[in-house]
């Protein structure tokens, strides 16, 4: 018997200007010091002492997952490959164990999101999938790589990490994750779907709501958390400045298409952070 299997393709936006700049060892150096620092975050999550956390847990993550990472140029691949086991779970428990791990990737991936906007400003978005994949000394094969790839380049649009349709019209997955988030956090639901009905990760509420549940009290989290918002909300600022400088200094059509495109999904990762922090922390909108 398997859990659901979770593939990630996540992309870096912006990271073609960036390495467009890089022309010395030394800004080299730097911005590979950075994406290895990237890669740090999720091999650090795979280490000894936090695999004997979770054996303590309810959940033992690591003993009905194998996890595998690689980076293929600005490109993140996350494999949350199911291991086999001999005990007889209900559907219901497998897709309660399956969306419990889809709520701990949300959570690994917060840091790394972090990482991006703090030491580069720059963005992300991916997709979901949960089809096959394995990665092995570095390569990412199966059909799984290319669904997630495929959500992230055509269905994603906008600075967001969606869920393919294939796992969103699995109502029965769905029930077990909202129920997941009223029963521990409160909320109806970590999952947000827009006007074009695709579904992506509410990472923002679910930032905010973390801390007020699990770790109210703790100041050093609150912290924390006040300090992801505000360099979310300063790189969405200093975006918007820079997209309106070249806007207005642009003359071409085509070009200028372009620009306002780009400065288009800006003011959606704008609109997004301000709807998530107005009520909980209103001093940190845009």
């Amino acid at each position: 018997m398997k859990l659901e299997q979770w593939v990630l393709f996540i992309d870096m936006l912006g990271y073609r200007e960036i390495n467009g700049e890089i022309n010395n060892d030394k800004y080299a150096n730097d911005f590979l010091d950075f994406m290895k620092s990237n890669e740090k975050i999720f091999n650090d999550q795979n280490n000894p002492e936090i695999k004997n956390l979770y054996q303590s847990e309810s959940f033992d993550l690591y003993k009905y997952y194998e996890i595998q990472t690689t980076f293929v140029s600005d490109s993140l691949i996350i494999n949350f490959k199911p291991k086999e086991f001999e005990e007889l779970l209900s559907e219901q428990i497998r897709m309660m164990h399956s969306a419990n791990t889809l709520f701990i990737i949300m959570n690994r991936l917060q840091a790394y999101i972090y990482n991006c906007l703090k030491e580069h400003g720059i963005l992300v978005r991916g997709g979901i999938s949960n089809k096959y994949c394995l990665i092995r000394d570095n390569y990412a094969v199966g059909d799984g790589v290319i669904d997630a790839y495929l959500n992230e380049s055509t269905r994603a649009v906008n600075p967001r990490i969606v869920l393919s349709q294939n796992i969103t019209d699995n109502k029965q997955f769905i029930s077990a994750f909202n129920f997941i988030s009223k029963q521990i956090y409160n909320r109806d639901t970590f999952l947000r779907v827009d006007d074009d009905g695709v579904y992506y990760l509410d990472y923002l509420k679910y930032n905010i709501r973390i801390v007020s549940t699990t770790m109210l009290g703790n100041l050093d989290a609150l912290k924390t958390v006040n300090g992801f918002l505000a360099v979310h909300r300063d790189v969405i600022k200093q975006k918007i400045i820079d997209i309106d400088q070249k806007i207005n200094i642009e003359s071409e059509e085509g070009k200028l298409k372009v620009l306002n495109k780009i400065k288009s999904k800006i003011i959606w990762l704008k609109n997004y952070h301000n709807e998530s922090t107005k009520e909980a922390i209103p001093e940190l909108e845009i």
